[in-house]
């Protein structure tokens, strides 16, 4: 995901909150098991099973922040990661239940980067061989791509040549000629 993209997602409210909640869950998982780690840790005999418990919470406490960051960012992955935790989650009556049926909620419809996606994809200028220069093909105004100078619409979504995106939420803005 490009640069503009990821800026458009990371201010999405389902993001958002689905990173917030992995985040909480990485605390609670990296924090939970330390009064049970002290108190098995006096005894010396079960040492084998204070390292399983310090890793099954620790290797949770692991994924949940990296899944938390993803989707911050409006990542694929993040939410297709947050779907695969959030089934398993429904297993854990009640409060399982509860969050994950939050994260398939949250991560099970589209998100906000999905959506910008598909409307840049809706307005690519094609590319094809026999493609005239712009000014003779495009009678609106024109504008130059902050990125690579280009001279594109001025309402351009997206620059033909460097792919740099021009939406409502980007930063970016096509310069009038």
């Amino acid at each position: 995901m490009n640069g503009a993209l990821r800026e458009a997602a990371k201010g999405s409210p389902r993001n958002v909150k689905l990173a917030r909640v992995h985040r909480f869950l990485a605390l609670l998982y990296g924090l939970l098991p330390i009064p049970f780690l002290v108190v098995m840790a006096q005894d010396k005999v079960h040492l084998t099973a204070l390292a399983i418990v310090g890793a099954i919470f620790w290797s949770l406490t692991g994924i949940h922040f990296l899944v938390s960051l993803g989707a911050n960012d409006g990542k694929a992955w993040a939410r297709v990661s947050s779907l695969v935790i959030g089934a398993v989650m429904l297993l854990g009556f009640p409060i399982g239940t509860v969050i994950g049926g939050f994260f398939l909620i949250s991560a099970g419809w589209s998100w906000e980067s999905d959506d910008i996606t598909a409307q840049v994809q809706q307005t690519r200028i094609p590319q094809d061989a026999t493609r005239r220069p712009l000014e003779e093909e495009y009678k609106g105004p024109l504008g130059a791509c902050p990125n690579c100078s280009a001279t594109i619409p001025l309402t351009s979504l997206e620059c033909a040549k460097c792919k740099a995106i021009f939406g409502p939420e980007s930063s970016w803005k096509v310069t009038p000629l």
